[in-house]
């Protein structure tokens, strides 16, 4: 089953899965120069969870941004392969699994931005090395925060967490503002 999805992406074709409830996108079209791959799609009333990107899934040489959505746990190989343009790259979740020379020849001022626990940070930093992404890209990461539910329920705990998150964001910012 192949889905052309244009629904959200525009530029994105799917096939299904063997499981026949998720999908992979293996074709990036050449239409526009980023794209967000979604969580899932919708076809005739029915969701699919898209769970990887395939092998050779850049028809769009032109492609300078990409978003990988957290339900997509493998990268096939060479999947953006000579994408010289390709200069930002948001992985969002755990991906497990990047193919042979999946980011050979993307662009060299390419920074990565992965959304990670900590701990799976530097495993995925060593995969995309490791498929062939140049040696001067940058890697950082945007650590997902879990704020818990009790923190929400009550309006001084959510109050006081919020307080001290922007605390934490500007403080730097401002020292650094002010030169120390």
């Amino acid at each position: 089953l192949t889905i052309h999805s244009f629904g959200g992406t525009k530029n994105i074709t799917f096939a299904s899965n063997e499981d026949g409830k998720t999908v992979t996108a293996y074709s990036i079209w050449p239409n526009e120069n980023s794209t967000k791959i979604p969580a899932s799609i919708k076809v005739n009333g029915i969701s699919y969870k898209v769970t990887a990107i395939g092998n050779y899934v850049n028809e769009n040489k032109k492609l300078k941004a990409v978003t990988i959505p957290a339900t997509v746990k493998s990268i096939g190989k060479e999947a953006f392969v000579n994408a010289k343009d390709l200069k930002t790259i948001t992985i969002n979740g755990n991906v497990t699994k990047i193919g042979a020379n999946a980011f050979k020849g993307i662009n060299k001022k390419a920074v990565f931005k992965i959304k990670t626990a900590s701990s799976n940070y530097k495993k995925i930093v060593s995969k995309i090395k490791k498929a062939g992404a140049p040696k001067s890209v940058t890697f950082f990461t945007t650590p997902s925060t879990v704020i818990p539910t009790s923190i929400l329920a009550n309006k001084a705990s959510f109050a006081a967490f919020f307080s001290a998150t922007i605390s934490c964001f500007l403080s730097p910012i401002i020292l650094l503002f002010l030169g120390l």
